[in-house]
């Protein structure tokens, strides 16, 4: 009888996860599974693309150098198109910081298309598009999307942290397009 119990729990617990899950992340969550350290996985994958959502809402409403100084681990990477690495949550903070300043107005949002959790629950990825909203190369207001992939690491609190976050900006040419037509 204990059995049947606690089988009915942790089915209902996957399924309340599951339902209250935003609907892009639903398709995201697969079918419980405890790994051999005993993490169910797709409880913390939820958790990931919850710790990744709650990142979105912080670029969106603080903007995103206070996004990335409330996500980021200290020892993060940041890898950007065309550009040295920065390392540190400080140095990528106040290289935002100094863009946002220079740029008001600017934005980043992005939608994660995919996500996992290594066995171990201590490491985890998202990927997706983003978009930036902002000026140009030339100082021009435009969208600029590629993809990005975000490495995830536990912290000693138990919180996600990002360890790296890498983007590769779309590159459309419009020349290319008219000869191909």
């Amino acid at each position: 009888m204990n059995r049947s119990i606690s089988a009915f729990v942790s089915i209902f617990t996957v399924l309340s996860l599951v339902a209250c899950s935003p609907s892009d992340n639903a398709s995201m969550v697969k079918k419980s599974i405890t790994s051999k350290t005993g993490v169910d996985l797709a409880a913390a994958r939820f958790a990931l693309l919850e710790a990744d959502q709650r990142f979105l809402e912080a670029s969106e409403t603080a903007g995103m150098a206070e996004a990335y100084r409330r996500f980021l681990a200290p020892n993060a990477i940041q890898m950007l198109n065309g550009y040295p690495p920065i390392e540190g949550r400080d140095n990528i903070y106040a290289n935002f910081a100094d863009f946002a300043d220079e740029n008001v107005g600017i934005s980043l949002t992005w939608k994660v298309e995919g996500a996992d959790v290594a066995s171990s629950g201590e490491l985890g990825y998202t990927w997706g598009t983003y978009f930036y909203v902002g000026p140009d190369e030339q100082g021009e207001e435009g969208l600029m999307e590629g993809n990005y992939i975000n490495i995830w690491q536990k912290s000693e609190a138990g919180n996600w942290e990002v360890l790296l976050d890498i983007e590769n900006r779309h590159l459309l040419i419009e020349d290319d397009f008219e000869d191909a037509g």
